[in-house]
């Protein structure tokens, strides 16, 4: 959360409506404000192992190998992990190393990647999905860290695939969305 949404959050939690019991979850509520923290009353619950998780998933249909890959671009983040698994993308492998090479490229690498390899509408989504995720699972692992420098450098990108997700989802010019998602890796 942006610190103005915990700032309203806080408001909220201040002056809760009568009657009225608040949920907040988080997987890494040291990145919540403090006074927010002082506000709550906190149930701690236990993360499953990974292999817990990976029999999970292999048990429900998944491929071990598929599963493990998963788990380690989204920083085991399981929702992120089940929807990439259910996205039922036979390309999601192509997905990934996608957007590896397009986090190590240089500028022109990448908009030659818009090109050569995201002219599909369905894998230029995936791209974008992916990117997110990965930038997402990427910043908290550097907030554990507390690299200041790379976290801003993740955000812009998590910001930078949001805004790029909308714009293809309003059906706006894919080579275009694209070309700007690229510049601002």
């Amino acid at each position: 959360m942006t610190r103005e949404a915990q700032n309203a959050l806080l408001r909220l939690l201040e002056e809760p409506p009568k009657q009225t019991v608040i949920l907040l979850v988080s997987s890494h509520p040291r990145l919540l404000l403090p006074t927010i923290i002082s506000r709550v009353q906190q149930l701690r619950a236990t993360r499953p192992d990974e292999s817990e998780i990976i029999k999970y998933f292999t048990n429900t249909g998944y491929e071990h190998n598929k599963v493990t890959q998963l788990l380690l671009v989204t920083s085991q983040n399981i929702a992120e992990t089940a929807r990439l698994l259910e996205s039922g993308s036979a390309d999601t492998d192509q997905t990934i190393q996608l957007v590896k090479q397009a986090l190590v490229a240089e500028p022109f690498e990448r908009l030659v990647m818009v090109d050569r390899d995201l002219k599909d509408k369905t894998i230029a989504r995936d791209f974008v999905s992916t990117l997110s995720t990965v930038a997402s699972s990427s910043a908290y692992r550097v907030a554990d860290r507390g690299d200041i420098e790379a976290l801003r450098r993740w955000h812009g990108i998590v910001a930078a695939s949001d805004t790029a997700a909308q714009s293809l989802a309003r059906s706006g010019n894919q080579k275009i969305v694209l070309t700007e998602l690229m510049l601002a890796l």
